[in-house]
């Protein structure tokens, strides 16, 4: 019966307990960079993921009797995040003491697909900073400043202002901001500041 877990490990039924989580980490590296580079499959690598994870629990829960506790923990709330499951993600997130690279890694990942980016990028940093050597947090820090730089440059080419967009003239000046906010409103009729 354990046999198939091994197999989706790409291992055979005597292997050791770093056997198991070398393969599986080797795996799973693996199958988040094939994500990366081509979204084409994504569910069948995404189910090829929760395969992975679901060997690997079993594994160390069934025929190693690791109680790896986080990891574990770690290992489900992964699952939950990619079946969009958020909310019981973040709740079971909430309960690890431990704010270690991972935990800020996995609330990074919640807070990316809500749409919450400052917060995302600010946890993805964290995760970086804390294994730097870390691929999947690395990657995931550096994919997400260069996106959002690339917006920053797209926004400024777009309107040409270097300083401050909100600015007419670019000059980052907010009494000037002002100013241009009250010639347009006199332009239609309206008066944004009354003494001038």
């Amino acid at each position: 019966m354990n046999k198939k877990y091994f197999d989706i490990l790409n291992l055979n039924e005597n292997a050791s307990i770093e056997q198991v989580k070398s393969s599986y980490k080797n795996l799973i590296s693996m199958y988040n960079s094939k994500l990366q580079d081509d979204n084409s499959n994504f569910n069948e690598i995404n189910k090829k993921i929760l395969e992975l994870n679901s060997a690997y629990d079993y594994l160390m829960n069934n025929v190693f009797n690791n109680s790896y506790g986080e990891t574990s923990s770690f290992t489900q709330i992964r699952n939950l995040i990619n079946a969009n499951l958020l909310d019981e993600a973040r709740e079971k997130l909430w309960k690890i003491e431990n704010r270690n690279a991972e935990w800020n890694y996995l609330i990074g990942q919640i807070y990316y697909k809500e749409g919450w980016y400052d917060k995302s990028k600010s946890h993805f940093e964290i995760a970086y900073n804390l294994e730097p050597n870390n691929f999947e947090y690395s990657q995931a820090y550096n994919s997400f400043k260069n996106s959002n730089t690339q917006f920053r440059q797209t926004y400024t080419k777009r309107t040409g202002f270097d300083s401050n967009p909100g600015c007419c003239c670019g000059c980052g000046d907010s009494c000037c901001t002002l100013c241009c906010i009250d010639s347009c409103c006199e332009i239609c009729g309206c008066d944004f500041i009354t003494c001038c």
